[in-house]
């Protein structure tokens, strides 16, 4: 049985173009596997076979790598971390020095890429292997299309106009406390090897805590300004919303929400502002009004791509004015600006993405399902007794330690974790009934048709 293994780190991030990707996947008879980091490694050793689809080929993985290829048959990778938003084609080489090696490069089957720009860095820094890079885009793009976002997140974008009127909405992806600042310098100096990028890098660092405390400013100026208006912030999941909470309790019309996925805040905002952010990019392309705030030189930020687009505005009082007026996007203009970057069309990435599956590493062909799903049930139940038994009993299974498991708690990435209700209820809001779900332990589930 060929499953396609679906690991979700940042569920905020991952967790809807995955399954929206699964909603594609399906349609075209290909099975897949969605949960956590543990859960996916578990199912792994169950099913023997499948492609694993990873958020990153970092430099450090190059153990866990080499250990999940030894128990499926194809590894795949998209970068999620938007390297192609790097400032210049240096700056994403560099970024590559750490998202990547030659090894990893070596090891895995195929590495999609996000458009022309970033492709073109990939080949030339791996040309042995130009064969493994394919322009696809992103499952992310795939839900930032109008009939998409408009059926999955209706609720969710009810609820935020509901709860917050008209609101301004700030999508941060700054360094909210001078102790993360030093947190993350501390990790530069660990993985960054030459003096010269890890001065860049740590200026960068220090760039976006500046950019935390210019946006402060802004946040108390426009609370004033605009008090008909409400301010929406949502911490990026690697800042802590209570540093924005503590710096900003005292104005009524400030709210701090991480409640949801990125998307509905953009569409039920009546603006957006934003610096060296994808959320940028991905408010023009939803044709939202978007501003582009900072009055900080650019020139220490390392993805400062985004900050092309909407209405760029270096000083209040002219974000004050272009506010005002009601801006718009010179969406046109803008779109092709970003299809420089960004592979955009009227096909969905996820087919694109499948399709290289079926067609090049042969992903839907037919097998008895049948005896391998008896098989997933009985051991299904006989992992969550054993589970049960370890969490009463404390007792030490023979149960091999997982590889690469992320740092934060699984709280911070993952929430409330991840459950078959909201699985259901998402493949509801797309009409499609035509599938089953079976769990296998907590945070992972099969889906099949």
């Amino acid at each position: 049985m060929n499953v396609l293994f679906l690991p979700i780190e940042i569920k905020t991030r991952e967790f809807f173009p995955k399954l929206f990707l699964i909603s594609r996947a399906l349609k075209k008879n290909i099975d897949c596997f969605i949960g956590d980091k543990i859960a996916v490694n578990r199912a792994i050793r169950y099913f023997k076979k499948g492609a694993y689809f990873h958020k990153s080929i970092n430099k450090k993985d190059n153990a866990y790598i080499l250990d999940i290829k030894s128990k499926v048959d194809t590894y795949i990778s998209l970068d999620e971390e938007f390297g192609f938003a790097t400032t210049n084609k240096k700056q994403l080489k560099n970024y590559l020095d750490i998202r990547s090696s030659y090894e990893n490069v070596k090891n895995v089957d195929r590495i999609y890429n996000w458009g022309k720009f970033d492709q073109s860095v990939w080949k030339k820094k791996y040309s042995p292997f130009t064969s493994k890079f394919l322009i696809s885009g992103a499952p992310r793009l795939d839900i930032w299309k109008k009939k998409i976002y408009s059926v999955i997140f209706k609720n969710e974008i009810h609820d935020l106009k509901k709860k917050y009127k008209k609101f301004i909405f700030i999508p941060s992806t700054f360094i909210s406390s001078k102790k993360k600042l030093n947190q993350m310098i501390k990790v530069e100096r660990q993985i960054t090897k030459k003096k010269e990028l890890l001065k860049k890098r740590i200026n960068a660092k220090i760039f976006e805590f500046k950019l935390f405390n210019e946006f402060l400013k802004l946040i108390r100026l426009l609370s004033r300004d605009f008090s008909d208006l409400n301010i929406v912030i949502k911490p990026h999941p690697t800042e802590d919303p209570k540093d924005w909470i503590k710096n900003t309790n005292k104005y009524k019309n400030v709210y701090i929400d991480t409640k949801f996925e990125l998307t509905p805040y953009i569409a039920a905002a009546e603006l957006v502002i934003f610096n060296s952010s994808i959320s940028g990019v991905q408010s023009v392309l939803m044709n939202k009004k978007t501003i582009c705030y900072s009055n900080l030189r650019q020139k220490d930020s390392l993805r400062s791509f985004p900050n092309k687009f909407g209405v760029i505005c270096k000083s209040y009082n002219s974000l004050k004015k272009v506010i005002k007026i009601n801006p718009t996007n010179n969406f046109n203009i803008n779109l092709k600006e970003i299809k420089k970057r960004i592979h955009i069309s009227k096909k969905y990435s996820s087919d694109i993405i499948l399709d290289d599956l079926i067609k090049n590493f042969r992903f839907n062909k037919k097998c008895n399902k049948k005896k391998y799903l008896i098989f997933f049930r009985i051991n299904s139940i006989l992992f969550k007794i054993d589970n049960f038994l370890n969490t009463v009993f404390k007792y030490k299974t023979d149960n091999k330690v997982e590889l690469n498991q992320p740092l934060q708690t699984m709280k911070e990435k993952l929430g409330t974790g991840i459950n078959k209700n909201e699985i259901d209820l998402f493949f509801k809001k797309l009409h499609y009934t035509e599938y089953k779900t079976l769990s296998y332990g907590k945070n992972g589930y099969l889906i099949y048709k």
